[in-house]
Order: structure tokens, then sequence, then C-alpha cells
């Protein structure tokens, strides 16, 4: 009988086939479900069904509070004008944020602004310098754009050779003091091992 049918389907006799209508527990559980998720993931939703202006709000939340995907989409909206007006002196900036905040995207994304000169002043040396950062952490297009300018231009493959010397330089440093660090920690257990045995064998 219809009025003993589960309210989450429709009559069956009507259109040939059961129909699924949401339920007041349905709604509740997916308004739950929205409210676990980032503000970033909501942007990427909105985002995905072409309702920009509320992914911009979104993305420009998780940006405030430092996440750097959100930077990134926040910086992508400003670049293209989704959802608001087209700035690219403010996508630089949110791509700057975002790339120094660790992006593998907002690194190739800023060093293509100083290679266009896109919101900020033109620039070779701090685009060679992002584009190698990005492709450091396996970037394709960044690695790409790298071999180009090395074959095509070799007025800036100058500045390469010198981020990767710079690059080699702070690492080769970074190494060394995580290595002196280490032999520190070493000489101290070794020192403890050594009282420690000193002192069961006067016990005994």
């Amino acid at each position: 009988r219809a009025q003993d049918m589960d309210l989450t389907f429709g009559n069956k006799r009507r259109t040939g086939k059961w129909v699924m209508f949401p339920t007041a527990d349905k709604d509740k559980r997916l308004k739950t479900d929205i409210s676990k998720i980032s503000e970033f993931e909501r942007g990427k939703q909105l985002y995905n069904t072409k309702d920009y202006t509320g992914a911009k709000e979104m993305f420009q939340k998780s940006a405030m509070k430092g996440d750097a995907d959100g930077q990134y989409w926040l910086a992508k909206c400003f670049q293209y004008g989704y959802g608001t007006r087209r700035d690219y002196y403010i996508a630089a900036k949110w791509y700057q944020t975002s790339a120094e905040n660790g992006n593998v995207f907002g690194q190739r994304r800023l060093a293509e602004c100083y290679y266009y000169g896109c919101g900020v002043d033109k620039s070779y040396e701090k685009a060679v310098e992002w584009f190698y950062k990005a492709a450091d952490q396996g970037e394709k297009f960044a690695k790409e754009k790298l071999d180009w300018i090395l074959q095509e231009k070799p007025e800036i493959s100058e500045s390469l050779k010198e981020v990767i010397d710079k690059e080699s330089h702070d690492y080769s440093m970074k190494l060394r003091k995580v290595l002196q660090r280490d032999m520190k920690h070493l000489l101290m257990l070794e020192d403890t091992i050594l009282k420690a045995s000193r002192k069961y064998q006067t016990s005994i």
C-alpha cells in the first residue's frame, strides 16, 4: 500500500520504475558531510560545477588560513577572472605566496609571471629560479621550459647555471649541518654508553 511505502521511493505504478527522493535524514547527512570538508575542497567542488563566485570565496578563505593549494587556486581565479575581476598583479602576489609555501604549480606559474612580465616586472633570473624549483619537485612543464631555455635562449641559460650552482651550494650547506648535528648526537650517545658501561663494571 502507498501509505506503507518508504518515503525514499516514488510510485512504481505511475512511472514503471522506482524513483529516488531525498529524505530528511539524507539531507541532514549531506549537510554534515559538507561541513566536514575544508574550504579548499568545497572551492574545488564549486569550481567544477562552474560556480566560480562561490569557488573564489572558498579559495580566499583557504588562502587566508595559509593553505598553499587555496592560495594557488585563488591566484588562478584572479588571473583568468573566475568569480572576480581579472587582476594580474593580485594573481602574481598569490602565486608568489603559494610558491613560497611549497606549491609546485604556484612555483611554475610564478616563473611564468616573471618570464612574461605578467603582474610583475619581467625578470629572466627569477623566472629561471622558480622554474628550477618547480622542476626539482618533478613539475613536467617546468622541466620542459628549462630544457627549451638551455637550447634556445643562451643569454638566459647562464642564469640557470647560476641558480643550479646556488641551489647545489645551499643543499651542501644544509647537508653539512645535518651531518654535524647527527655526529654530535652520536658522540653524546657514545659517551652515555661508555659511562653506563663503567658504572656496570664497578658494580660487579
